[in-house]
């Protein structure tokens, strides 16, 4: 585990507060334990926090976990094979894992609230992470098994994890504007856009079979963007400010995000 200072400097460095590294260090970590598990076989990394420790070590940080679950394995079996983790880290990196709750959602996926003590020393049950797992996700582009990366001097090299193309985030973080309000898909979408090496070729047609899959309208897209500005535009800062230290304007956002999707057809 790395020291509350190689913290700090490291905040202070990236314009972030301490405990958004200690989360940063804590989800990296649990990263590893689960790419050395049987856990590896049946579950396909995700979400923004695959695009930061496998594609874009500069996005932004994230507070949880996601994956998709492409074996049939249940709920109480997942969750006990995430606890048998925690002592491993223990054991491997001091750091202390216990499970909070564990809930099954009426679609069957899996959400653990896990409380940590990171290199911060904080009191069990002060701090939280979350990991989520979907079951019955389509997948319309081929996995990549990527490395997992890290900036800290305690992390393994050569780790991979199957991790989603950018492209099936892309599309995914697209369909999540139709439905959750949460700024980071937005965010998301924003950043892939402009920044990522995404191959746009097929995502309007993957978008819209995605989208009938989790039974959604895509025609709805723009009116989705519309209905939702004014809670985003309510959240954009709290929400990302400490996680991203340059978080750019919103308005520049939904214009930038606009003008690809009207490129592509879409809106």
């Amino acid at each position: 585990m790395i020291s509350p200072a190689k913290v700090a400097r490291r905040a202070h460095h990236l314009g972030v507060g301490d405990h958004v590294i200690e989360k940063d260090h804590v989800l990296s970590w649990l990263l590893v334990a689960i790419a050395e598990s049987e856990l590896r076989s049946g579950l396909v990394f995700k979400g923004g926090t695959a695009l930061k420790r496998c594609y874009y070590p500069e996005y932004r940080f994230s507070e949880d976990l996601d994956f998709t679950l492409c074996v049939d394995l249940s709920h109480d079996d997942l969750v006990e094979a995430f606890e048998a983790l925690f002592p491993r880290l223990g054991q491997r990196v001091n750091l202390t894992l216990t499970l909070r709750s564990a809930e099954q959602s009426v679609f069957e996926s899996t959400t653990l609230l896990v409380n940590y003590v990171g290199p911060l020393r904080a009191r069990l049950g002060s701090r939280r992470l979350k990991v989520d797992v979907t079951r019955g996700e389509l997948l319309l582009y081929p996995l990549n098994e990527r490395l997992l990366q890290a900036p800290y001097n305690d992390y393994p090299t050569g780790v991979t994890l199957p991790t989603y193309a950018l492209e099936e985030i892309l599309t995914e973080k697209l369909c999540a504007l139709m439905g959750r309000t949460e700024p980071r898909d937005l965010y998301g979408v924003y950043w892939l856009f402009d920044w990522g090496d995404v191959d746009l070729s097929f995502l309007p047609a993957n978008f819209a079979a995605k989208c009938r899959h989790k039974g959604q309208n895509p025609d709805r897209l723009n009116e989705a963007l519309t209905d939702k500005e004014e809670t985003i535009e309510r959240l954009w800062a709290s929400r990302l400010a400490v996680q991203v230290s340059d978080l750019p304007y919103l308005n520049e956002v939904l214009r930038a995000v606009r003008r690809h999707l009207r490129g592509l057809g879409l809106i």
